[in-house]
């Protein structure tokens, strides 16, 4: 018997299972190596080789030499499921093509289109392609059950073709087709800013009423840092006609105009990533952008994706963005949701599946008939309710500021694309083995270098006890950012310019700007310019001004003419505490006792004092001749109280009497023949000295001796 091994390169040997193309080697080569006699004893012993019982080895002996040494009588047809496939009906390409379609129609799942066959084919109104001649009709043909039918559909399809044909080739609601992946790597920071608006999953109260909303928000972030640097937040609220505000255009502008205003743009360039709806960045405001800075700030759109049929000339739809686009921005969202998904009165996710919690709906009823009830029976005692939800300005607000600050851009924990390759990891050490305390690169080279010998030694001993690697955080990244590039303001205020300028009147050193959309209590500026042509000038009491105030940063205002002309930035007043109260637990004597009032009252009773020098210079220079007559006949008046001269026979008496004490003074101080100095106090004369030299006149010349 001669035995035949298979063409490993042919397509029938490559068709085969793995397992089983393993299993048939074995056997052949075991065959190969039949001893001439005592076959009985030597199949026994392959048997317990191979881990089967005499009778399968015997059989398989049997059937190869019976077969001609053929190889392919030992492939097991049960495991080698493709070696069934090219002759089962059911495997017919009519018939594939015919089930495939079938599933294909069907939007959602194969097993109802598994159900439509076998309906077709007990009605026999038409001819399942294949089954044209089956005699078993009204039995169910072989080989149609519907695991074999998910098999055939399996190896007759993919996955990314199927939901093609169902729901369109866009890869937005398709994710089995390719993509396109991108890298951070390579850009600079404020190389992309991806641009989106987000809905909080979670109702918040907001104004006098308290009313029950949610919270909308438009957010920035710098995809090279992975940082969401700016961002803006406001409530969704009810219009007089039961209609409810939602972000737009209005809101974008105020929005870039912020960011532009406070963060400027890459001087290598900055592209926004825009999407096409509420998060828009209109064409005007792009031009706008794009020519001021000499073509450095560029608009990009995300791409919109047609539900586009699979077949060619098909029906086809308007599906809208990708969010893929702004992949890095939209996992952020996640992020976002997911940390504050303990916040109370959650509502869950109906775009994830998320359920609320049970208790929202319960708690919705509740707080809107406790604020009807107190409405209608003690209005004024509406702000002493207790709810179970969170204030939009004195609670959400900052706590989301802290989330942001504190936690979003500060997290280490993270795995960010490409940030091993751009060296956003860094070594720290600690001072102590396994110690808690660690401490950067740069504050470890400003050890003495005996220190930092010994660190290294010990650290290279035990790098784990040591050291330790760290990603740098979104905000660590941002902030080693070069100098931005500012927009000038006459752009910030083309923005802007139209309905959002508001008119304030100057009173009494201040503007005061009333926006309950921006926050509760006015906002009050100083009526003095801060920055621009103006800087350093005080609005007159009563003057007129338009200003801008951006809802997302209001530490500044800007200020312009009735003609939308520049003027400048006023800086908001931070009302302060007026008593420093540590200060009341000091036990110091009465005469060192420490300061009570704080030290910012201290400080903005300066700044208001400078302000008044400032405001009054000008009149001090005006009415400096009248102050200093003033005080001139003040002084005058003082000499004649005093006996002291002023008219001008007294002044002339004064002056001779002044000389002749002079020349006494004079004449004392030449007799001392050089002794020790003597005083310039005034002359006066003794008894024996008079009778020598007093008695001569003024005018005696005085001997040469004596001068």
């Amino acid at each position: 018997m001669v035995i035949s091994f298979p063409d490993f390169e042919s397509p029938s040997w490559e068709s085969i299972p793995g397992e089983v193309r393993a299993d048939v080697r074995r056997w052949l080569t075991a065959f190969r190596d039949r001893p001439e006699h005592g076959i009985t004893e030597w199949l026994r012993t392959l048997a317990s080789d191979m881990g089967v019982s005499y009778q399968t080895a015997r059989r398989k002996y049997d059937d190869i030499r019976n077969n001609g040494g053929d190889w392919s009588i030992l492939v097991d047809q049960r495991k080698a499921t493709t070696a069934r496939a090219a002759t089962a009906k059911a495997r017919q390409p009519r018939f594939t093509a015919h089930l495939c379609k079938l599933v294909e129609e069907n939007g959602r799942k194969s097993a109802p289109a598994f159900k439509v066959l076998k309906r077709q084919w007990r009605a026999r109104v038409t001819a399942i392609p294949g089954y044209e001649d089956w005699q078993g009709w009204p039995q169910i043909p072989a080989g149609w059950t519907d695991r074999n039918l998910a098999r055939i559909v399996e190896e007759s399809t993919n996955i990314a073709r199927l939901q093609s044909i169902r729901v369109g080739t866009s890869s937005k609601t398709n994710p089995y087709l390719p993509t396109v992946l991108t890298t951070r790597v390579g850009l600079h920071p404020g190389a992309i800013i991806q641009l989106d608006d987000q809905w909080h999953d979670n109702l918040v109260t907001v104004g006098k009423k308290r009313e029950l909303v949610r919270v909308l928000e438009l957010g920035a972030l710098d995809v090279f840092s992975s940082d969401r640097f700016h961002w803006g937040a406001r409530p969704r609220r009810k219009r007089e006609n039961d209609t409810y505000e939602t972000l737009g255009g209005k809101d974008m502008r105020l929005f870039l105009a912020g960011m532009f205003h406070k963060f400027g743009y890459a001087p290598q360039g900055t592209m926004l990533m825009s999407e096409h709806q509420t998060a828009k960045v209109s064409e005007d405001i792009a031009r706008i952008l794009y020519d001021s800075s000499h073509g450095l700030i560029r608009v990009n759109y995300q791409p919109i994706e047609g539900k586009q049929a699979a077949l060619c000339g098909y029906w086809n739809g308007t599906e809208g963005g990708n969010f893929r686009a702004k992949a890095a921005l939209e996992s952020t969202h996640n992020l976002i949701r997911n940390d504050m998904g303990n916040l109370p009165m959650q509502l869950g996710s109906f775009s994830s599946g998320i359920q609320g919690s049970v208790n929202t709906s319960r708690q919705v009823a509740y707080i809107s008939k406790i604020i009807r009830d107190v409405l209608a029976k003690v209005p004024h005692r509406l702000d002493l309710l207790k709810l179970p939800t969170l204030d939009f300005h004195s609670q959400f607000l900052p706590l989301l500021h802290d989330y942001y600050e504190l936690g979003l851009a500060t997290r280490t924990d993270h795995d960010l694309e490409g940030w091993e390759r751009l060296g956003h990891v860094i070594t720290e050490y600690c001072a102590i083995p396994n110690g808690n305390e660690f401490f950067s690169e740069q504050d470890f080279l400003k050890l003495p270098d005996p220190s930092q010998q010994i660190i290294r030694h010990a650290a290279s001993q035990s790098p784990a006890a040591w050291t330790r690697r760290r990603n740098l955080s979104p905000r660590e990244v941002w902030l080693g950012r070069p100098r931005f590039n500012s927009i000038p303001p006459a752009v910030i205020i083309e923005m802007l310019t139209g309905d959002l300028a508001r008119e304030v009147r100057a009173s009494k050193g201040f503007l005061t700007f009333s926006d309950q959309e921006i926050a509760p209590d006015p906002l009050v500026y100083y009526s003095r310019y801060c920055t621009g042509p103006n800087q350093g000038r005080e609005i007159p009491h009563g003057e007129k001004v338009l200003m801008f105030v951006l809802p997302w940063d209001d530490a500044h205002a800007i200020v312009v003419d009735a003609k939308q002309r520049y003027l400048g930035e006023v800086e908001l007043y931070k009302r302060v505490t007026p008593v420093d109260t540590s200060a009341f637990g000091s036990d110091a004597p009465f005469e060192e006792r420490p300061e009570i009032r704080s030290a910012e009252l201290i400080r903005a009773a300066g700044v208001k004092h400078e302000r008044i020098a400032t405001l009054m210079e000008p009149s001090r220079i005006i009415h400096a001749p009248r102050v200093q007559e003033a005080k001139d006949l003040r002084e005058h008046n003082r000499k004649v109280i005093s006996g002291e001269p002023v008219t001008a026979e007294e002044i002339h008496q004064a002056h001779v009497a002044a000389g002749h004490q002079g020349q006494r003074t004079a004449a004392a101080n030449r007799l001392q023949a050089h002794g020790s100095p003597f005083d310039e106090a005034p002359y006066q004369p003794d008894a024996e000295i008079r009778s020598a030299w007093d008695d001569l006149p003024d005018e005696a010349p005085l001997p040469d001796a004596f001068c």
